[in-house]
């Protein structure tokens, strides 16, 4: 008679959300982007691939966090001598 014990469960990566920023930002530089072009390229890609990541950007279900987006935009040039004309 054999018993099979259950597979170990590793616990969980806890990440803070700045960890994940750093992670990610590592990561874009890595690839020779940068932040801004990143964002650029991902919102202007036509394929279907990125189309679908972006799926909801503009319908009633993604407009609030696109509006949450946008604004934190306008707050972080805003903020700066340059921007405060806009």
């Amino acid at each position: 008679m054999s018993t099979t014990s259950a597979p170990m469960q590793l616990p969980k990566t806890v990440r803070t959300q700045e960890s994940k920023l750093h992670m990610i930002c590592n990561l874009i530089e890595e690839m020779d982007l940068t932040p801004k072009s990143f964002i650029s390229a991902f919102i202007s890609c036509s394929s279907s691939r990125m189309a679908f990541l972006r799926r909801y950007w503009g319908t009633s279900t993604g407009w609030p966090s696109t509006l949450l987006l946008l604004k934190t935009i306008r707050d972080a040039i805003c903020n700066k001598p340059l921007g405060n004309d806009y």
